[in-house]
């Protein structure tokens, strides 16, 4: 080392360049910046080149001498003012400490700049600098909403995520992102960052209908992967996954195991008041009488429709509905109906072979949730043959109550009383909340989002009960 040293004492100063040109290799290659710093000060006294002097800037940046930095890059960008040398200079300031001299120098620049493509980057800089240092409210002046701009800043914005700058994240998004889907996605990355799946569930759950209309997948995954363990509301998000033309790798379960909702939770759901529930009991009493109506479909082969016996028989369990019973009618002209008869029966037509099994099974989840209230459909001719059953029992109340079960003749006679003034739209308005009933019952067990789109009431269905 001392014979560099040597070297260079007895080297006259035009000769430097050739002492560097042979020594400076080696002299970087073991670390003897010492002895290279005073040979490129004096250089950069003398010269003011730009080589001299940005090797002289690397040399005090890798040592942490920042206030000798600061002066040759404030030196430096006299003379160079491309945006890479201011670039450098603000960088040094801020190792430094030096922010607000960093802010005044963008600042400075930008009101002088001409060209658009240096106005922009200065821009970014100061929205940079603004944002990093919390000065939120100031670097909105300078904020434009345009898609540009506005990609930029979230693209900052999940770099805080990314490092850990929670607090600027959080400022940075309150004062920038005006659409509040993409904020409470902003917000769930930072939750997700800090582990808090509890947090970004929270977040993530109130935007759901949100993302289904706009296709967003990134928040329906998202979701799927944290709610793993709760199996229905994980179904939901298959579907709606589906629905939006994301095929999971999972196939759907054509029989999941869950258990209907309590019939008198899904009426509430639907709007039912006293009244309706009192027709909703007088109607599935009546159906119990003895029905003449014939019946010329067969039962159900078991090899050739086993997917219908197992659809049947899986209503039968899941919503405790053992009197039903399924039927195949090769004449029928629809895939599936209700009908009442000895007993509720599912009459499946040639058709219900061709339909989606998932679009068949919902059908037959509102019709068997009919069946269970006592009528086939709700069909406005529904509602006068309920009136003239109840103008009936109020004319002949003993006659009509003895054809009635024994054990349901005295709850009949409350009934009836009950219902003595019920007027035909009441009895309409029952059958149209019971119709959305049928409809939130099949939803539960087959959460077809097609079916529930225009359902001012589907947010809340899936709130109150998936989540």
């Amino acid at each position: 080392m001392d014979l560099y040293i040597d070297r260079i004492k007895f080297t006259d100063y035009e000769n430097l360049d050739e002492f560097l040109k042979i020594y400076e290799p080696t002299l970087s290659e073991i670390g003897a910046n010492s002895i290279l710093i005073p040979i490129y000060e004096k250089k950069w006294l003398k010269e003011k080149e730009i080589v001299s002097g940005e090797k002289l800037l690397d040399f005090y940046t890798a040592k942490k001498d920042w206030k000798k930095a600061e002066t040759v890059a404030k030196e430096l960008f006299s003379i160079d003012k491309s945006i890479s040398s201011l670039e450098r200079y603000t960088s040094i300031l801020k190792e430094s400490g030096n922010n607000d001299s960093a802010l005044e120098i963008i600042k400075t620049e930008l009101a002088s700049a001409t060209e658009e493509t240096r106005k922009n980057r200065l821009k970014e800089m100061l929205f940079e600098l603004l944002t990093e240092t919390g000065n939120i409210e100031e670097a909105a002046e300078f904020f434009e909403n345009s898609p540009q701009e506005k990609a930029k800043t979230e693209e900052k914005i999940r770099e805080y995520i990314e490092a850990g700058n929670f607090e600027a994240a959080e400022k940075a998004t309150n004062t920038f992102i005006s659409d509040n889907f993409e904020r409470n996605i902003l917000f769930s990355l930072s939750a997700k960052k800090q582990n808090d799946a509890e947090k970004e569930n929270s977040i993530l759950k109130p935007i759901i209908f949100e993302a289904l209309s706009r296709k967003d997948t990134y928040t329906l995954n998202r979701l799927s992967e944290l709610n793993q363990d709760k199996r229905q509301f994980a179904l939901f998000l298959r579907k709606a996954l589906e629905f939006i033309g994301e095929n999971s790798e999972r196939p759907t379960e054509p029989f999941p195991n869950f258990f209907a909702l309590e019939k008198e939770k899904i009426c509430e759901f639907a709007g039912f008041n006293e009244k309706d529930e009192f027709l909703r009991e007088f109607v599935q009493i009546i159906s119990s009488i003895p029905n003449k109506t014939k019946i010329t479909a067969k039962p159900l082969h078991t090899n050739k429709h086993r997917i219908l016996t197992q659809l049947i028989e899986y209503i039968k369990l899941s919503c405790n509905f053992d009197e039903l019973e399924g039927l195949w009618d090769e004449e029928s002209q629809t895939p599936v109906k209700a009908v009442i008869s000895q007993v509720p029966y599912i009459v499946f037509g040639p058709d219900s072979l061709q339909t989606d099994f998932e679009k068949l099974k919902f059908m037959t989840l509102r019709g068997s949730f009919l069946l269970s209230c006592g009528l086939e459909n709700t069909s406005p001719e529904k509602a006068e043959k309920i009136l003239s059953a109840l103008q009936s029992a109020g004319k002949e109340k003993v006659k009509f109550v003895k054809s009635i079960r024994p054990t349901f003749q005295n709850r009949m006679l409350e009934l009836v009383r009950f219902l003595e003034n019920t007027d035909i739209s009441e009895i309409r308005s029952y059958l149209v909340k019971l119709n959305d009933a049928s409809l939130w019952h099949a939803f539960y067990f087959d959460p077809d989002i097609a079916e529930i789109k225009d359902q001012a009431k589907a947010e809340d269905f899936v709130n109150r009960f998936f989540l």
